[in-house]
């Protein structure tokens, strides 16, 4: 069983989450979630973007694409990526 669900807020978004992308034609690609800048917040590098936006991977493909509007995309499953802490 599937279900999808929209964001409410760029804040929900996260690192690894399967979301189905709708480009302007209505066909439907599956992306995982690589980046993911809020206005406003400082990640660990210093850079604080002045705008939000989600860097995304194809599934099948592998390309990036790039959204600025978060209600495009539709959340599918989250996956858990574990890091090396050093």
């Amino acid at each position: 069983m599937s279900y999808m669900t929209r964001y409410n807020s760029p804040q929900e978004i996260g690192v690894g989450d399967v979301v189905i992308l709708t480009d302007d034609t209505g066909y439907k690609t599956e992306h995982m979630v690589l980046i993911n800048y809020i206005k406003g917040e400082t990640d660990k590098t210093g850079y604080t973007p002045k705008t939000c936006r989600t860097i995304l991977i194809d599934v099948e493909s592998g390309k990036k694409t790039l959204v600025h509007d978060y209600r495009k995309m539709e959340f599918v499953a989250w996956i858990q990526i574990l890091t090396e802490i050093s």
